[in-house]
């Protein structure tokens, strides 16, 4: 018998299941799963659950991506059009 999964590894498998289900390319069932288990772990280091995560926490965090994008890629659009580009849903 396997161990449980986490609360977050039960969110990223539902997810996986959903973008089979629903026939999502192979690039992006490993793209979003990625981005998402990012997103948890924001929520986790900043002590947010899943139930009480708002736009404005969405926001903060795709602004640190945005940061970790800018140092390593100089070149990128704002941040408006790059958010956009995004796989977390803008709320």
């Amino acid at each position: 018998m396997s161990a449980p999964l986490s609360t977050d590894e039960w969110l990223i498998e539902k997810l996986l299941a959903h973008l089979r289900a629903e026939g999502y390319s192979l690039r992006i069932q490993q793209w979003y799963p990625a981005r998402v288990r990012q997103l948890l772990n924001y929520c986790n280091r900043n002590g947010l659950s899943i139930e009480t995560v708002r736009s404005e926490h969405v926001i903060r965090f795709l602004r640190g991506q945005y940061r970790l994008s800018r140092k390593r890629y100089s070149k990128l659009p704002p941040f408006q059009q790059w958010r956009h580009r995004s796989p977390v849903p803008s709320i």
